[in-house]
């Protein structure tokens, strides 16, 4: 309301984003695979600083497991490991850095 007010005031045009949760859904339907990678895929972009990244996955029971397990086999290929992620050109120096190993321990 700040933002807008102060906008309006001047009669600067300006959009807000106001994000908000983005769940995923998984049923026992869903290609359990193609879903886990989608999802890092989508939770991973600008290091999850997207207006439309998932914040939290809603799964059948049935296929939960299955899919954390894919989740966890698809992050180890994406992401390696935080010692992989030393940030000094190896493979995957792209990925943005967590501030330090502690941070990224406990993460």
């Amino acid at each position: 309301k700040i933002v807008m007010s102060a906008a309006a005031k001047n009669l600067v045009p300006c959009t807000l984003e106001l994000g908000g949760k983005s769940p995923v859904f998984v049923d026992k339907t869903a290609d359990i695979k193609q879903a886990a990678e989608r999802i890092l895929v989508a939770k991973t972009t600008n290091c999850g600083q997207w207006c439309v990244t998932p914040d939290y996955i809603l799964v059948e029971k049935a296929v939960e497991q299955q899919l954390v397990d894919e989740l966890v086999k698809f992050a180890s290929k994406r992401l390696g490991t935080p010692q992989d992620q030393k940030g000094d050109g190896s493979k995957y120096d792209y990925i943005q850095r967590i501030v330090n190993s502690r941070n990224a321990e406990r993460l």
